[in-house]
């Protein structure tokens, strides 16, 4: 079957060699939008673990993973969890909406629907 979208949520990412099956999960979900034919990659929130204060090299992992899933010809689509900022109006990964194909939406909004994919809010 072919999946137009994939969702999942909370993966709570960090960089600590404890966590590393949460990594895992993340290039299962790449090797899954290959399979299927997913041409979108929903992400609901909590990113990461911890709120702020990421290390650089957990900030390099999450946008180098992110990117290789963009290359497969994946949009990805992140909703800002609890977990995805300290202060309200102030998430931490909204760099992220400068990588082509990945947006981080940290307030409601309709995305457009081109045919090609769910229609969302």
């Amino acid at each position: 079957m072919k999946l137009p979208a994939l969702l999942c949520s909370d993966l709570h990412l960090t960089a600590n060699p404890r966590d590393d099956y949460r990594w895992k999960f993340l290039r299962w979900l790449a090797d899954q939008c290959v399979a299927e034919d997913v041409k979108t990659l929903l992400i609901l929130g909590d990113l990461t673990d911890a709120k702020d204060n990421h290390p650089a090299e957990l900030t390099n992992a999450i946008v180098q993973a992110l990117a290789t899933i963009t290359w497969l010809g994946v949009e990805i689509v992140i909703l800002s969890g609890n977990h995805d900022y300290l202060k309200a109006g102030h998430a931490y990964f909204s760099f992220l909406n400068y990588v082509p194909g990945v947006k981080f939406i940290t307030t409601p909004q309709q995305l457009e629907d081109d045919g090609t994919g769910p229609s969302v809010l």
